[in-house]
């Protein structure tokens, strides 16, 4: 088992994005990682590898864990993938965590409605 915390910080968004296929890669072949991420890129390219199936990695394979703070507590929710790459389960919040993430990282000020 490998633990690794934001392995993505100051890496270019593309190479974020291979990084994601790497680790499916890696879990594929039957190890165990638990990944820590801010990103975006890298999540997408687990549910594109795990959608296309570009390696032994299986929609019940991938856990994802989001932590929502909501004042002093903090909420878990067990996110998941179907065999198409959807996410499923996913709190509202999900997305605009990401969009937050991105307006940070390009200095803009990123204002997000959810409908």
């Amino acid at each position: 088992m490998a633990l690794l915390e934001q392995p993505e910080v100051h890496l270019h968004p593309r190479v974020q994005a291979a990084l994601g296929s790497l680790l499916c890669k890696v879990s594929g072949q039957g190890r165990q990682l638990i990944v820590e991420t801010h990103s975006e890129y890298l999540m997408d390219r687990v549910r594109m590898d795990v959608r296309d199936g570009t390696t032994n990695l299986k929609p019940e394979d991938v856990s994802i864990l989001f932590f929502e703070r909501n004042d002093r507590n903090v909420q878990i929710h067990s996110i998941r993938f179907d065999e198409l790459g959807n996410v499923l389960d996913a709190p509202v919040n999900y997305r605009k965590f990401f969009m937050e993430e991105t307006g940070d990282l390009c200095g803009d000020t990123y204002v997000y409605n959810h409908r």
